[in-house]
């Protein structure tokens, strides 16, 4: 993927899959991975894996309280 745009939309393209490795994949060709985005990151992980969720949901809220006012 050559632009952000091309690569934000691979990376909402793998949300949809449910893939974790698409999703992996595409996530670390964007700038940034919005919270957003990443709170339904720990959704798909809570589905597909759900040992790794507590561990992916701490850091969200981490995330969170640091990037939110």
């Amino acid at each position: 993927m050559t632009s952000d745009g091309s690569s934000y939309s691979w990376f909402q393209r793998a949300l949809k899959t449910q893939n974790l490795h698409l999703i992996r994949a595409a996530a670390a060709e964007v700038t940034k991975v919005e919270l957003r985005d990443a709170l339904a990151v720990c959704l798909v992980i809570l589905e597909r894996q759900p040992q790794d969720f507590e561990r992916a949901v701490l850091r969200w809220i981490a995330r969170f309280a640091i990037e939110r006012p």
